[in-house]
């Protein structure tokens, strides 16, 4: 048995498909005036993977919260596992893994310092999480005192459309935390939606040289970038060299290049995000009027729109009829 994930959030679901949607998502820090802190919502979302002979046997874990002290800070959580070797339901890619969330409310922390989730079955620690628990004068209490804080009320402001306030607090950021890939990351993102091309690239090529985690989404980003100033030929190959590259993300948002704008589309999986690296370097390929890669894309395009995402799911289909409509019309001027 091997410890695949571990994270800390304010809330998370597992999905069916092996990935979690989480809310607050990075949570490494819990702050407060005084001790005792209470925290309302905690939850930690684990993946464990299993070797062939582990397969069809109860397997037993454990987890625990435990303080600087190594004390408990709630009851030992415990449960059986007994994963299915025959569950032809699953892709392979499933088989062999379990995944969860331990969900905890009104958790009191009554001491400062580092504390752990640990995971453990028979005794053996599998891995663990740190969440640091700090206390400080009310005054100084503020979310944009830590990164992770910041980085969520910019990314809050954005999902609520307020992209001005997204553009302050992530370009801050960058200012206080040169070295974050995620800061710069968010800004360059928010630059593009805000239709800022030139400056979003910047920032996406600063996000790759300080450590995007996610390299596959810097790139797609940047491939849309150099669309919208014109340099098709160079965003047709960029988009093309993803479809080689998994989405190692569980979930992501990238934007879709439609016939006159670019718009939002969520992604699960590997499939969804080769789908609409397809659309867009068929978008591109139209623009550069070479319709014979645009017939290669095609099939890549009809995979991901079968795997489309319930949520934003139609804007990504949108994207596919404009799209098969426009390359419709080329070819009918064509022949």
């Amino acid at each position: 048995m091997r410890l695949a994930t571990l994270l800390v959030a304010k809330t998370a679901v597992a999905q069916n498909d092996g990935t979690f949607t989480v809310i607050g998502g990075g949570l490494d820090r819990v702050q407060g005036s005084q001790l005792p802190i209470r925290v309302g919502d905690l939850a930690l979302g684990c993946k464990l993977r299993f070797d062939e002979d582990e397969m069809g046997h109860e397997q037993t874990i454990e987890i625990s919260l435990r303080d600087p002290e190594s004390q408990h800070v709630v009851p030992l959580f415990g449960m059986a596992i007994l994963v299915n070797q025959a569950a032809p339901q699953l892709s392979p890619d499933l088989r062999g893994q379990f995944h969860f969330v331990y969900s905890l409310r009104d958790v009191q922390f009554t001491s400062q310092g580092v504390h752990r989730f640990v995971v453990a079955s028979q005794g053996e620690d599998l891995g663990s999480i740190s969440i640091e628990v700090v206390v400080s004068e009310p005054a100084g209490e503020s979310p944009m005192q830590t990164l992770s804080g910041a980085l969520a009320l910019g990314f809050g402001a954005f999902m609520r459309g307020d992209r001005d306030e997204a553009e302050r607090v992530f370009a801050g950021l960058t200012e206080r935390f040169p070295g974050s890939a995620d800061a710069h990351n968010n800004l360059g993102f928010t630059l593009l939606a805000r239709s800022d091309p030139a400056a979003a690239l910047a920032s996406f090529v600063t996000a790759l040289r300080t450590g995007a985690p996610f390299t596959e989404l810097v790139k797609a980003n940047i491939a849309t970038c150099h669309y919208l100033l014109g340099e098709r030929a160079v965003a047709m190959d960029e988009f093309h060299s993803l479809l080689t590259e998994p989405l190692k993300a569980d979930v992501a948002v990238l934007f879709g290049i439609g016939r006159r704008d670019i718009r939002l589309v969520q992604l699960r999986g590997t499939a969804q995000f080769l789908g609409l690296m397809a659309l867009n370097e068929g978008r591109a390929a139209l623009a550069e009027n070479q319709l014979e890669r645009v017939a290669i894309d095609r099939s890549l395009i009809q995979a991901g729109l079968l795997n489309r995402p319930a949520v934003a799911g139609e804007t990504f289909l949108d994207l596919v009829e404009e799209f098969e409509s426009d390359f419709a019309t080329r070819e009918t001027h064509l022949s």
